[in-house]
């Protein structure tokens, strides 16, 4: 228990490279749950963006399937960088979509590729002559596996400016711009109101359609063009990406904004938890 406490600290790099040093360590790092879901936890308060280089290599000689090279840019949430990931597919990449437990979503024409960033580990899914649309992945946690789920049935929800006990300034405001993200287990909605504020409400009862408000940012001493979507929260502080190479940081306690450069634009900015999962298929 020691030693899984310990060793529930590290980063995936480390790990992988530890699990080499003896039979015990190596299936407490690849085939341990318990320990794989301790060590998630534990990644879960330091979590990671991952930004895409804009450009991309084609290269038509090589094995189908490796034809377009695209370069991620790991970093932490203080933007400081890790090595860069290549991923190499067969079509360009359309859309790239956060997952669960540090997996993220690649989508082709006809294609979705699973990354893990934390392993740099890429899984292909069979060839879907459908098309790509309507999906997403998540965790079907009564198989303890990952599912790719599309087409499936959702249930509406009330918007909390329609709602008559919601306040009178915030039921028709010019909404400039609307995101649904989850935070600390909850879904929460983030709204940039008539480009001065930032409204979150989080929603607090799902079966009622009942919101609460979790704060209201004033963005007017700013550029609204700073205000992307909401990545993440760290501690006190609410982090946005934006349409240049800003990451902007809201303290929340001190009303004070601050920012960071990044190497290349933060509107392509995915975020992930480092996670010891594995990527195999399976059929169903």
């Amino acid at each position: 228990m020691i030693v899984a406490d310990i060793l529930s600290r590290l980063p995936v790099k480390t790990l992988l490279r530890f699990s080499s040093v003896c039979k015990l360590w190596h299936y407490m790092i690849h085939s341990s749950l318990g320990f794989q879901a301790l060590h998630y936890e534990r990644s879960q308060r330091k979590p990671r963006f991952l930004l895409q280089w804009p450009d991309f290599d084609f290269r038509p000689l090589e094995p189908i399937g490796c034809r377009y090279v695209y370069n991620f840019i790991p970093t932490d949430t203080e933007g400081n960088m890790f090595s860069p990931i290549q991923v190499k597919v067969q079509e360009p990449v359309k859309l790239v979509l956060p997952g669960c437990f540090g997996l993220l979503c690649l989508a082709t024409e006809t294609r979705i590729y699973v990354l893990s960033p934390s392993t740099r580990r890429l899984l292909a899914l069979p060839y879907d002559r459908s098309g790509i649309a309507g999906f997403g992945i998540g965790y079907l946690s009564s198989a303890k596996r990952h599912k790719i789920v599309r087409d499936e049935k959702f249930h509406t929800i009330t918007h909390p400016a329609d709602r008559t006990d919601t306040p009178r300034q915030w039921r028709s405001p010019t909404r400039h711009s609307t995101q649904l993200v989850e935070l600390r287990g909850h879904l929460y909605m983030v709204e940039t109101l008539q480009l001065s504020h930032v409204a979150i409400w989080r929603l607090a009862n799902p079966e009622n359609s009942i919101w609460s408000k979790a704060c209201t940012i004033d963005i007017r001493k700013i550029s609204p063009n700073f205000v992307g979507e909401l990545q993440c929260v760290q501690g006190t502080e609410i982090i946005f990406n934006s349409g240049s190479r800003l990451l902007l940081y809201y303290d929340e306690q001190k009303k004070t904004f601050r920012w960071k450069t990044l190497p290349c634009s933060a509107q392509n900015l995915t975020i992930y938890c480092e996670s010891l999962t594995s990527l195999t298929t399976s059929q169903g």
